[in-house]
């Protein structure tokens, strides 16, 4: 295409310097064809001017090719680019929005998993009571071994109530820093520490029990046996530690947790008071069936003794209402 444009330039130019030489002979009132000149100028001059036309146009013409060829380039590349940049917004914006329904399930999940722990300790406590009661038992029949193992059950128990309390901290803390990220609000981190019992009152009384034990030299004896026993539970290196941390560990715990779910330490107090209450009552109804269920087992072994020993002794039964010696 230039060196077309370029052919049609040089024959133009050929053509306007045969005018101008005609021109300029005729304003100077010589004619053309008087001497030659004329044709000279036409065969002389004009092919030059031509050549250089010719030059210059297609030149021209090819930078001009070449300046459209690169900005069409540079076109598709820019709309190449910007074709990118939205397809990689929204896979950021799925991205994101994956990322929000993950955070907020996650979240959700956890609020709901703790509600329902939070549900469970009170069990716990209750059951760490039921093994200090059985640890007294044992105490009070001289049963050494028996004696330290319902101790290391209320041990087990109460290091696991403590260890979720901690738990229950951690979620609230990375509940409160992720929830804040979500474009949607999620409800307040809340538990009903309302049913919490006292587990500390728990803790004091297995040490109070344990203190008493020490000081009867066979269930000293044992207890040094066993005081290096690691614990089922983690967080205690030994038996003899989670005795002696466990009141403090607790009543530590239990603070933070007051702490992360923004209630006053007094209101948590309050709380555990009306709940340790109602652990209480419970625990008293349930000693009370226990001391009738073990009156009633203790009667059942006495009237089989006796059957056993008028069968060795060859007796009858005594008619209901008669003892030994009576007729």
């Amino acid at each position: 295409m230039g060196c077309l444009i370029g052919c049609v330039a040089a024959v133009a130019t050929w053509f306007a310097t045969v005018l101008t030489a005609a021109g300029v002979m005729t304003a100077l009132g010589l004619h053309p064809d008087s001497y030659g000149v004329a044709p000279i100028a036409v065969i002389i001059v004009g092919p030059g001017f031509g050549i250089l036309a010719w030059i210059y146009t297609s030149a021209w013409f090819a930078r001009s090719e070449e300046e459209w060829r690169l900005a069409k380039v540079r076109a598709a590349a820019e709309a190449e680019a910007r074709k990118e940049a939205k397809e990689a917004r929204r896979w950021a914006e799925e991205r994101r929005r994956a990322e929000q329904r993950a955070l907020a399930d996650t979240l959700s999940n956890s609020l709901a998993n703790c509600t329902k722990t939070i549900g469970i300790l009170p069990s716990w406590v209750q059951s760490a009571e039921k093994s200090l009661d059985h640890a007294e038992e044992e105490f009070a029949d001289g049963a050494f071994a028996p004696f330290w193992d319902a101790v290391e059950e209320a041990a087990n128990t109460l290091a696991r109530f403590n260890n979720t309390i901690e738990l229950l901290v951690d979620s609230s803390k990375r509940y409160k820093a992720e929830a804040p990220k979500l474009d949607i609000p999620l409800p307040p981190f809340q538990l009903g520490v309302h049913t919490l019992p006292d587990a500390t009152h728990t803790a004091n009384r297995m040490s109070g029990i344990v203190r008493r034990a020490q000081k009867d030299f066979h269930f000293a004896t044992i207890y040094e046996q066993r005081k290096t026993n690691q614990l089922l539970v983690g967080g205690f290196t030994s038996l003899a530690q989670a005795i002696n941390q466990l009141g403090d560990r607790i009543q530590l715990s239990l603070e933070n947790l007051a702490t992360s779910i923004s209630i006053s330490v007094s209101e948590l107090i309050s709380a555990q008071e009306a709940a340790t209450s109602e652990l209480a009552s419970e625990l008293q109804l349930s000693r009370e069936q226990a001391l009738e269920d073990s009156q009633a087992r203790r009667e059942h072994e006495r009237q089989e003794r006796e059957m056993l020993d008028n069968i060795q002794r060859r007796r009858r039964p005594l008619p209901p209402g008669l003892r030994d010696g009576q007729y």
